[in-house]
């Protein structure tokens, strides 16, 4: 038996407080919650709507247009007790959400549409339709709060948000985002606090996942059982939740493992040469969606222009880092292995390097909490990389991975490492030949901070260099 925190509902509270205080309001509203899989939307809404009148709808993955109306109206049926006389003639959208209307006259209720880009079929056609019969006919009818959910973001966003048809008319709008390490550690309760930094490094903050981690006495024997059997849970998700977003694309395929063999990312010249593209706004649109998706991320370099030919595109997803980096060839051969990660990927230095590169990441993802460790979070500041750029793209030179641009006209700079063994002194040495590098930052005041998971010697605490050292479980 999972342990009872497993199942507890953790965070969310601002999201929580924001759809509560709509709904409280007078009038329709719409809102509108998207998020990759995975992420919690569905158990969102059902939590801040416990106590609601709810009407729900959830589309069908990979259904036509009339499949998707009559399993609408079949799951109108079922939960309004009703029987809809003329069902068999309904096929078009605005015939079907007129159904709604007498259901709902005089009502305060929840109607909840999830996983839009399914019902839509991923056109526009049912935005306009149900835009329609909102203004027309619904917001007349009762005290209505129309949630629209969907997991595929760049829908979302093009075809809904800033549709033509709801351009201006939502009231709310939730990106949701994977746990942060605080969150994490409440939902990892039981394990230490070495264990929820690998959960985050091995599946990042997404909730689903963490909870089947929290179902077995450690991660390692957690990803033992669901990542490296054949029947396993992550054996096959890179496959559900890629071809869920992207079908049988090929372009997003060849991207996604071409920036999978590249750590620290790729300039768009550089993955246009390596995939032989003509440069145009294919590629651009390409990445989009896959940013929207949250599976990979954009950076520019701080302190210059924020053009596209200085900005570099890699995996931020951790599960697909994972995947990528040890899954996927493990797969490939076809042998499973009881074990394997325990035996074979933890104790290799390869995992090790991994590890560090991730928590790299991990950090430029809490740039946040991490400013308010800091104790400048109340001053205006930029935060990302910064690095240099050679011919096509390519990266030269030092770089760092996090760099805190502050209004207060200093810069923080952060050196970044995953080590089991105390570190010393040494670290002094690479971080002054970063500096020297960084010819921008010269003539400003710099900040030198060390973030690591391992405990600093006696020797470097005594030097005083680093203005601040942040173990990495001050980030819980």
């Amino acid at each position: 038996m999972p342990p009872a925190h497993a199942t507890a509902f953790i965070g969310r509270a601002p999201e929580l407080a924001a759809l509560h205080q709509l709904h409280a309001q007078p009038g329709c509203h719409i809102a509108v919650v998207y998020g990759r899989r995975r992420i919690g939307k569905t158990a969102l809404i059902n939590r801040a709507f416990a106590d609601q009148f709810t009407l729900s709808f959830e589309g069908l993955e990979n259904r036509g247009k009339r499949v998707q109306i009559d399993n609408f109206l079949f799951q109108l049926e079922r939960q309004a007790g009703v029987r809809i006389a003329r069902i068999k003639a309904i096929r078009q959208w605005r015939e079907a959400f007129i159904e709604l209307v007498p259901l709902l006259k005089d009502k305060h209720v929840i109607l909840f549409l999830d996983e839009m880009q399914w019902i839509a079929n991923y056109r526009s056609d049912l935005v306009s339709d149900l835009k329609m019969v909102w203004e027309q006919y619904l917001i007349k009818a009762g005290r209505i709060t129309l949630v629209l959910c969907g997991s595929i973001a760049s829908f979302m966003e093009r075809k809904v948000v800033k549709s033509k048809a709801l351009y201006g008319r939502t009231d709310l709008t939730i990106h949701l985002k994977p746990f942060l390490l605080p969150e994490t550690r409440h939902l990892l309760t039981h394990f230490g606090e070495e264990d929820v930094l690998l959960a985050q490094l091995l599946v990042g903050g997404v909730p689903q996942y963490l909870n089947l981690l929290s179902q077995q006495p450690s991660v390692a024997a957690a990803m033992d059982q669901l990542a490296f059997t054949k029947s396993g849970f992550f054996s096959e998700e890179f496959e559900r939740i890629f071809v869920s977003h992207f079908g049988a694309s090929e372009i997003y395929g060849r991207i996604v493992g071409l920036l999978a063999d590249a750590p620290y990312g790729l300039s768009r010249a550089e993955i246009l040469d390596k995939l032989r593209l003509s440069a145009g706004g294919e590629l651009t649109q390409n990445l989009y969606n896959m940013e929207s998706a949250g599976f990979i991320a954009t950076y520019s370099p701080l302190g210059r222009s924020a053009g596209v030919r200085q900005q570099r595109f890699l995996i931020e997803d951790p599960f697909l880092r994972f995947y990528f980096a040890f899954l996927e060839p493990y797969k490939k051969q076809g042998i499973y292995q009881e074990h394997h990660f325990t035996q074979y990927v933890l104790p290799s230095p390869r995992f090790t390097s991994w590890l560090g590169r991730s928590f790299e990441l991990l950090c430029l993802q809490h740039r946040e909490p991490i400013a308010r460790l800091l104790g400048f979070h109340g001053i205006q500041y930029a935060a990302g990389p910064w690095f240099q750029h050679g011919k096509r793209g390519v990266l030269q030179g030092a770089q760092f991975d996090l760099v805190f641009d502050r209004a207060d006209r200093v810069v923080t700079a952060c050196e970044i490492k995953y080590r089991s063994a105390p570190i010393g002194v040494e670290v002094i040495k690479e971080m002054e030949a970063k500096l020297a590098a960084a010819v921008v930052f010269q003539k400003r005041t710099v900040q030198r901070v060390l973030i690591t998971k391992s405990e600093p010697t006696r020797e470097l605490q005594a030097s005083s260099y680093f203005s601040r050292i942040v173990r990495a479980t001050e980030l819980f």
